[in-house]
């Protein structure tokens, strides 16, 4: 059975706003890696049990834009590793190589 390894990289632009993101690492890793309720127990159940997402997630990263442009995919991905490399999150998790 295919284990998926994922990296989850939580990222935001708050557009001048106040956002309260939640810190709770453990509640963002249920959600993505649970068995039972997370996107990982959803995947499992939509693939007959083929399929394992599991992975780490790294905490909240934002980048101070009034304006951000969100329409170009591949520039948010890329903006979201950048501003993790500059926030020294960059340490391999379990698991990754």
């Amino acid at each position: 059975m295919p284990v998926v390894r994922t990296i989850v990289l939580l990222f935001a632009f708050p557009a001048g706003q106040s956002l309260n993101l939640r810190g709770d690492a453990l509640w963002y890793r249920n959600y993505f890696f649970g068995p039972s309720y997370g996107q990982s127990g959803y995947w499992m159940k939509q693939t007959s049990y083929q399929l394992i997402l599991d992975g780490d997630v790294r905490d909240w990263v934002s980048v101070d834009d009034p304006n951000p442009n969100l329409t170009d995919r591949t520039s948010v991905i890329n903006m979201a590793i950048r501003a993790m490399e500059q926030n020294v999150i960059v340490t391999k998790p379990v698991g990754f190589e």
